[in-house]
């Protein structure tokens, strides 16, 4: 059995034993010092981007990134929105760089993870 410690280490079961793998370099322990069921579960890795920008986009822009959570295409958003297709590509692309993130996946894990603060700024 493998797991992942907090520090990032694979470790490798046996009974009584764990191998510690870092790269190419081995090295034995005893005991079993790995993180227990449940322990990286409890907290989530960080989203991408800068949640500080959500202040510094346009009311337009929020509903984008709202639609992006939702996974909805370009086609979908401008659709949603009444606007061109490639009216909701170029928001998308303002969007990323207000937020720092290189990819539309991120730009969509940004938007899921921080969908509240996004709809409440959307409705003020």
């Amino acid at each position: 059995m493998r797991r992942l410690t907090e520090s990032g280490k694979l470790h490798k079961h046996g009974e009584g034993q764990a191998t510690v793998v870092e790269g190419s370099e081995n090295a034995e322990k005893t005991g079993n010092d790995c993180a227990q069921p449940g322990e990286l579960l409890r907290s989530q890795p960080p989203a991408p981007g800068d949640p500080s920008a959500i202040n510094d986009l346009t009311r337009r822009e929020r509903e984008v990134l709202l639609l992006l959570s939702c996974a909805a295409s370009n086609r979908e958003i401008g659709q949603q929105l009444g606007i061109a297709e490639r009216t909701a590509k170029a928001h998308l692309t303002s969007i990323m760089t207000k937020i720092s993130v290189t990819s539309r996946t991120e730009a969509a894990l940004f938007a899921y993870a921080h969908h509240r603060s996004i709809a409440c700024c959307s409705t003020a």
